[in-house]
């Protein structure tokens, strides 16, 4: 953008023949800006002086509301309606969860007790899993049958927070049974129904040993 000239060549208006205006001279150098050249600088200059304002957003214009100019929205108050199905949704949910916990349910999940989550493991202690086992018809052995929604249409952890009617009154796994005959009617259904308990003994958080098995309930399937 800038010519330089140098040596010993006297300070004259040569130069402007060439389109140059002189610059002051020193003893063994002269210098000579290129009116060219500055013309292209204030070119570009001014190009990015234009990008550089249209990339910056502007103020936001102001907004009339309700008949008022003003910069940003007004907030509402809620009305009396809107306030109150609010505080009535919140005693709702908080009666659910306190009877949930004192009734130690949850059959309001996930209002309910969780007790599952509610008290730490002891690395030595033990770790109890109730599952099903079926004598199944044609069959010598028994087999685990799946608790889950897809065989038996109920969870194992739904049976294990009731287990307590099970025990006593093991002819609701005749649902189970039902359910099972309902949703895999290709598959050999069970004659006799095992509630049972595996206990494994820990220590420092490792199994040891083999687990004991407990039988809980037994019922035998009515057509």
């Amino acid at each position: 953008m800038f010519g330089r000239v140098t040596g010993s060549m006297p300070a004259t208006d040569d130069g402007a023949e060439h389109g140059l205006v002189p610059y002051p001279a020193t003893p063994h150098r002269l210098r000579w800006f290129c009116h060219s050249h500055r013309e292209s600088a204030n070119a570009i200059i001014g190009t990015l002086t234009t990008r550089v304002q249209a990339a910056v957003p502007r103020a936001r214009a102001p907004i009339a509301y309700r008949g008022v100019v003003t910069s940003r929205p007004t907030s509402r108050r809620l009305t009396r309606w809107g306030l109150a199905w609010r505080l009535l949704a919140t005693a709702a949910a908080l009666g659910v969860l306190t009877a949930g916990q004192l009734v130690d349910t949850d059959d309001y999940f996930p209002l309910g007790s969780l007790s599952q989550y509610g008290a730490p493991k002891d690395l030595n202690g033990t770790v109890r899993s109730v599952y099903l086992e079926a004598q199944f018809e044609g069959e010598s052995e028994i087999r685990t049958l799946g608790l889950n929604h897809a065989s038996t249409g109920v969870a194992r952890g739904e049976i294990e927070g009731q287990l307590g009617r099970f025990m006593d009154d093991p002819s609701l796994l005749q649902a189970i049974a039902d359910a099972h005959a309902r949703l895999r009617p290709e598959r050999a259904q069970p004659e006799v129904l095992y509630l049972r308990r595996s206990v494994t003994q820990l220590q420092d958080g490792e199994a040891v040993g083999e687990p004991e098995i407990l039988t809980l309930a037994t019922w035998e399937v009515q057509p």
